[in-house]
């Protein structure tokens, strides 16, 4: 409900972000927040399985919005950054989670290699020696990449890569190791 005495509930979301970043006004930031808390928390509570950590990402939101609120383009509309925002902060929390929402269907079909019989013990270490032997052979960009996805236990190196340039040498190591796996015969499933 708008109260009429107060000038900042009639202002619209983005002259409130505007006025907050020129004059740091709280009341400018309570009103935004007031606003699209709900919304949030509702946006972020279908992407995680409880509400206690849907309610901290969203506070993790609003502190967001409150550390970067420069960042806001006035000519763009503040709903969807704001969203984005939320959304950043949802695929944050599955990743250092280590738990992405299709992880979990993509892992469930894998056997548990401590219950496997030494015949597949050795066949998992044939195949490990033969991939690495492909990844020595890998340019040094596409090789950093490929032993991260082999080693998940260890953090991804990508201080100087962006998320989209990861995801780019990522593919592109996966399509060479394939190219490497059939041009010489090493017999690795693709």
């Amino acid at each position: 409900m708008k109260h009429p005495s107060n000038p900042l509930t009639s202002a619209c979301d983005e002259t409130l972000l505007v006025q907050y970043t020129a004059t740091r006004c709280e009341d400018a930031f309570a009103e935004f927040h007031r606003r699209h808390h709900e919304s949030v928390f509702r946006f972020i509570r279908k992407r995680v399985k409880s509400s206690h950590d849907a309610e901290d990402l969203t506070q993790e939101t609003f502190l967001c919005v409150h550390r970067y609120h420069t960042k806001y383009d006035p000519s763009q509309p503040a709903k969807p950054w704001l969203l984005r925002i939320a959304s950043n902060q949802v695929n944050r929390f599955h990743r250092n989670a280590g738990r992405t929402p299709d992880c979990e269907r993509a892992h469930a079909d894998i056997p548990d290699h401590r219950q496997t019989s030494p015949e597949d013990a050795l066949v998992r270490e044939e195949t490990a020696r033969a991939l690495h032997r492909l990844i020595a052979l890998l340019p040094d960009p596409e090789k950093q990449v490929a032993h991260d996805l082999i080693r998940p236990d260890r953090p991804h190196q990508q201080v100087a890569l962006s998320s989209n340039a990861f995801k780019y040498r990522r593919r592109h190591a996966i399509k060479l190791l394939r190219r490497m796996n059939d041009d010489n015969n090493y017999g690795l499933a693709t």
